[in-house]
C-alpha cells in the first residue's frame, strides 16, 4: 500500500511536467494561417447584421463560415492560405459571390461587401480578383507564392536564398566554397542574414507556424533546422519589421514557410536538376590567370505527390 501511494504521488509532478513541456512548445509556435475580415452593407451604406459569410478554398473545398455582428462586421480567423470563393447572403438581398480571393500566410485580408436589394436566390458573381491590399494588418512583409518561387533563379534550389529579394535585407556571408557556405545545397545553413536592420543571427524561421530555428547547442544560433523541397512550398512570407503582436520573440526578422497540402485531385511531379561545368563559361579571374574552368557536375533529384485518401477525408502531400 505504501509503495502504491508513493507511485501515485510521483506521477503527479511527472504529469504536470509533461503538460508544462507541451504547453511551452505550443507557445513557441507562430501563427501562419490567414484571416478574412470586413463589413457587409446595403447600397445606402447601412450595415446588415446576421448576413452569412462563407469562404471555400478552391483546391481543397475546405469551408469556413460566420455571420456578421450587430455592426455588420465579420471575422474568420485561422484560414489556410490559398485562393477562395467568398459568398455573402442575407434575407431581402441578392447573394454576392466574390471569386479569386487570395489569402496569404500570416496576414489578415479586408474584404467589404455591398449587397443589392432583391431575392436571396438571385446572385451577383464577381470573378475578377479583388485588389490585394492588406487593410487589416500593419505588418511589413515580402510574400512569394509557389509560382514565383518556381520561376525565380534559385541556385541549388535553396529556398532561403530568397531572403535576399526582401527590401532591407542583407546577406553578410563572407566565406564560400567547400569549407564555407555555397547556398547550393539543401543542408547549407547560415545565420548571416540581417532583416530590417536587425542583428544577424537573431532571425526566426518557422515552417507551417512551427519554430525551426536552431538554438544554442545545435549548431549556429539563428539558422534553420530544415529546408523543404521547393516544389512543396506554397508560400514564403518574409517579415522584416512592424509585426503584429502575435509575432516576435526575436530582434531580427521572421521567415515563415507554408507547405502545400494535397487537393481533391491527384497530382505530382518529378525532376532532375543538372549542373555541368562543360556548359559554363570560365570566369574573369581564371581567364586572367590562365586557369581552366572548374569541372563541376552536380545532380539534384526530387519530386512531390499529393491527393486525397480513399475516403476523401484527409488531404496528403509527399515530398522527396
Amino acid at each position: 500500500m505504501h509503495s502504491s501511494s508513493f507511485t501515485r504521488q510521483a506521477r503527479v509532478p511527472a504529469i504536470l511536467f509533461i503538460c508544462f513541456a507541451i504547453s511551452a512548445g505550443l507557445a513557441r509556435a507562430q501563427e501562419f494561417r490567414s484571416a478574412l475580415t470586413g463589413r457587409v452593407s446595403d447600397p445606402s451604406g447601412a450595415v446588415i447584421p446576421g448576413a452569412k459569410v462563407t469562404a471555400v478554398q478552391n483546391d481543397t473545398s475546405q469551408t469556413y463560415s460566420t455571420k456578421t455582428n450587430s455592426s455588420g462586421d465579420y471575422y474568420i480567423p485561422y484560414m489556410l492560405p490559398g485562393v477562395y470563393t467568398v459568398t455573402v447572403g442575407a434575407n431581402g438581398f441578392k447573394t454576392n459571390v466574390q471569386g479569386n480571393v487570395l489569402l496569404q500566410a500570416s496576414a489578415s485580408f479586408g474584404l467589404n461587401f455591398t449587397l443589392q436589394v432583391g431575392s436571396i436566390t438571385q446572385s451577383v458573381t464577381v470573378t475578377s480578383a479583388p485588389p490585394l491590399i492588406n487593410t487589416a494588418s500593419g505588418s511589413s512583409s515580402n510574400v512569394l507564392t509557389g509560382r514565383a518561387i518556381e520561376n525565380l533563379p534559385l541556385n541549388g534550389r535553396q529556398v532561403y536564398m530568397l531572403i535576399g529579394t526582401t527590401p532591407g535585407s542583407q546577406f553578410l556571408q563572407t566565406q564560400f566554397g567547400a569549407s564555407g557556405y555555397s547556398g547550393t545545397r539543401g543542408w547549407d545553413v547560415s545565420n548571416n542574414y540581417s532583416l530590417g536592420g536587425g542583428i544577424q543571427g537573431y532571425n526566426l524561421f518557422t515552417l507551417n507556424g512551427t519554430n525551426i530555428t536552431m538554438m544554442g547547442g545545435f549548431g549556429e544560433e539563428g539558422t534553420w533546422m530544415t529546408s523543404p523541397n521547393v516544389d512543396a512550398i506554397q508560400e514564403t512570407n518574409i517579415m522584416s519589421n512592424t509585426y503584429d503582436a502575435r509575432y516576435g520573440h526575436t530582434s531580427g526578422g521572421t521567415v515563415n514557410i507554408v507547405t502545400k497540402s494535397g487537393t481533391n485531385l491527384y497530382h505530382g511531379n518529378i525532376y532532375e536538376y543538372l549542373e555541368n561545368g562543360a556548359l559554363n563559361a570560365n570566369n574573369f579571374e581564371n581567364n586572367a590567370n590562365g586557369f581552366k574552368r572548374q569541372n563541376t557536375i552536380q545532380h539534384q533529384y526530387g519530386g512531390t505527390f499529393g491527393g486525397a485518401d480513399q475516403e476523401g477525408q484527409d488531404l496528403l502531400l509527399w515530398q522527396l
